[in-house]
């Protein structure tokens, strides 16, 4: 479910089979230039022997492909085993898989990582993150996603979902609509299990408590016109709209959305509805004065901004930094990030990474200044995975993001 996109590249300004390869030290890229070196830090090169880790991500499928995800997952690989040691000391060799969104490829990928003997896995997006929990958990092998979506991945205790998942934003965009004193929404959204499982089970309550009355319409990944639906929408007469949405349905819900919101009501949108492939084809209006409820990094001139850049632009494309690939950023730094602060001894293990990961704490949330995460199971007691709750928002001016700022709805929740 790609409800948590990346929205750089404003400025106009699946698997049927696993790929190996170790990243090695220096293997890619080099700094431009004296900023870029600093940003990075002073390097401290991996030099025990390699551990595996999976990386799955939506490729190669008809309705969602996301390949910069993964894209900035290896960036983050070659980043760490050149600047922090790798994971605890250990280069890092990513195994990777292709999730098609076609359900069969979900679990050929799960059933490889326990063949593989990955001590974890690491997810960009995919559509139905519950089709991997029950084998991964079987085999004691923990999941660490940027945002969680699925009912099993959320309650699981070898799930670790570093920054607020769905069920976060859905929380937090409750929050802000009720602090606009808006007390209406329909939401438009993508017709995938992992989204409307929890949209309906979790979401209705959370806007109901912030005594918002929502109603979702929804529409399959690819859907090309959404004009019908979405009149269907504001025929209700909402005072705002939320978008959750993938690119291809980005690019048929807004424009409509922009020749239907007449009243100029508030418009929440999911970060890829503004991805440079989406803006090229719809052009910006039908996305100015948006909301964007869940950026995936800040892009502004803080630390955090400056370290996904230089990662991006040193070990990536060239245009990786402006796209959407920064939840393959998070979820990756993430996991180092944590199991470097813990300093595990002895042969990394999958029981051994679970360890770590629920005794970290107050890590630095990767791209979000000031944020952190712990996954001991108490940000939202009763959905153990969560590890954070504060969700990035910005507000989309013309061709650039401003105002970015943190929203918490964990008092919707708790």
């Amino acid at each position: 479910m790609a409800v948590l996109g990346f929205v750089a590249g404003l400025a106009l300004t699946a698997c049927s089979s696993a790929d190996s390869g170790s990243s090695g030290s220096g293997s890619s890229g080099s700094t431009s230039n004296a900023a870029t070196a600093s940003v990075l830090g002073r390097k401290q090169p991996a030099t025990g022997t390699s551990v595996k880790i999976g990386f799955v991500t939506s490729e190669g499928g008809t309705a969602l492909s996301l390949p910069e995800t993964r894209e900035s997952a290896e960036a983050v690989v070659k980043y760490a085993d050149d600047y922090l040691g790798g994971l605890d000391g250990h280069p890092i060799d990513l195994i990777t898989c292709k999730d098609k969104s076609d359900g069969a490829s979900a679990t050929a990928c799960a059933n490889e990582f326990v063949q593989d003997k990955v001590v974890a896995v690491v997810v960009g997006q995919v559509s139905n993150t519950d089709l991997y929990i029950p084998i991964l958990k079987g085999a004691g092998i923990p999941w660490i996603a940027a945002t969680g979506t699925g009912q099993q991945e959320l309650a699981s205790d070898l799930s670790f979902d570093i920054g607020g998942g769905l069920i976060g934003i859905l929380a937090a965009t409750a929050e802000a609509a009720k602090e606009a004193g808006l007390k209406h929404l329909v939401a438009f959204g993508i017709d995938v299990p992992a989204f409307t499982g929890l949209f309906n089970a979790l979401g209705k309550a959370l806007f109901s408590k912030a005594g918002i009355a929502i109603d979702l319409i929804t529409l399959p990944a690819g859907t090309p016109d959404a004009t019908p639906q979405v009149a269907t929408g504001f025929a209700k007469h909402p005072d705002g709209v939320v978008v959750f949405a993938e690119k291809t349905l980005c690019k048929a819900f807004m424009p409509a959305i922009h020749n239907a919101n007449t009243s100029n009501v508030t418009v929440y949108m999911s970060g890829l509805c503004a991805d440079p492939n989406v803006v090229a084809s719809i052009g910006t209006a039908p996305i100015d004065g948006a909301i964007v409820n869940g950026n995936s990094v800040s892009l502004g001139d803080d630390a955090e901004a400056k370290l996904y850049t230089a990662v991006m632009t040193t070990y990536g494309t060239p245009d990786l930094a402006q796209g959407n690939g920064s939840v393959g950023y998070v979820s990756m730094l993430g996991l180092v990030r944590a199991v470097n602060q813990v300093k595990p001894t002895g042969a990394l293990t999958p029981s051994v990474i679970g360890s770590a990961l629920h005794a970290a704490s107050k890590v630095p949330l990767p791209g979000i200044p000031g944020a952190t995460f712990t996954c001991d199971g108490t940000a939202i007691p009763t959905l153990e995975a969560v590890c954070s709750t504060g969700i990035l928002f910005s507000k989309v001016s013309g061709s650039k993001l401003v105002d970015f700022h943190v929203i918490d709805g964990t008092s919707l929740i708790k």
